[in-house]
């Protein structure tokens, strides 16, 4: 299952029999596309980010091809304090419960993710979603099937001697460990998905003005939806590698052409609930600030 992102191939209007000329629209317009006399929009211009139809109080930028979007309601007064418990009380989630997770939720997700940003809304990211138990399996044989024959190469007589001369005994023992896991699965240990019903993947099209950013930006946003939802998360950086290394892994996950990917999060009912939230060291930060109180260092 893959979610297409929008693509920038038309662009919104303005209808002057609804336009107040309130000046909302030119005030937000990031691109200066809006000329104020005609109320025309300068498709050159224009990089369809929305924000002209998104404030308009009437309502009365259209986009062709689209529905208009409903107004969006008021956030709680609380809505601080639940984002901050719902960042405080996420962990990584490697003990799924079995049952399936309903296709309308995933697409709730989607649906949400597609309003995350990305650099000069170049629309630039894609998702794709595996579900269900055999594509599940299928995508972590791939990708471990990969790993083992890297490491069998780099613990073999033409590998090792690179390995000592590059990352010396420390690296060789780190590549053993990573073997044994690897070998554990394929004796039934799942070590790569724990059995989660879902993998959500993200990639970006290499192009883009900030790929990378885009894509883990979107990772997150969906992430916190995901949990929000009631469903239990893991980052997973293992098929990040893999991906980006073996094509058959890129061909089975639909990776579009030119796109690489970024970030990917198992996802499922978590098995495990957490009733805390785990010990962090404080935030290492600082100010640049001319206010004398906020030039402290943390």
């Amino acid at each position: 299952m893959c979610y297409v992102v929008f693509v920038k191939n038309y662009y919104p209007e303005i209808d002057v029999s609804l336009c107040t000329h309130c000046g909302l629209c030119i005030q937000a317009c990031v691109a200066h596309a809006i000329n104020p006399a005609t109320m025309a929009i300068n498709s050159n211009r224009c990089i369809a980010c929305s924000h002209c139809s998104a404030i308009c109080p009437v309502a009365a930028v259209k986009w062709p091809k689209a529905n208009d979007e409903p107004d969006i309601p008021a956030l709680a007064d609380d809505v601080a304090d639940q984002l901050e418990t719902l960042i405080k009380r996420r962990r990584s989630m490697r003990v799924f419960d079995r049952q399936a997770v309903p296709e309308g939720l995933i697409n709730r997700i989607l649906e949400t993710v597609n309003h995350a940003p990305t650099g000069t809304n170049s629309r630039g990211v894609h998702v794709t979603v595996v579900r269900g138990e055999a594509e599940m399996k299928a995508m972590a044989d791939l990708t471990m099937s990969f790993f083992r024959r890297i490491a069998s190469l780099l613990l073999g007589p033409l590998g090792r001697p690179f390995l000592w001369l590059f990352g010396g005994q420390k690296m060789v023992r780190r590549i053993k460990g990573y073997k044994r896991h690897i070998d554990g699965y394929f004796t039934g240990k799942n070590i790569l998905t724990f059995d989660a019903p879902v993998l959500f993947v993200f990639s970006a099209h290499r192009k883009s003005s900030c790929p990378s950013q885009d894509a883990v930006i979107w990772a997150t946003t969906a992430n916190l939806h995901a949990e929000a939802l009631g469903l239990g998360t893991c980052y997973n950086g293992f098929i990040v590698l893999a991906a980006s290394l073996y094509r058959p892994l890129r061909r089975y996950l639909g990776v579009p052409k030119g796109c690489k990917v970024y970030s990917t999060f198992l996802a499922g009912y978590p098995g495990l609930k957490y009733k805390r939230a785990a010990h962090r060291a404080a935030c290492r930060h600082n100010f640049v600030s001319n206010q004398s109180d906020s030039h402290q260092k943390g």
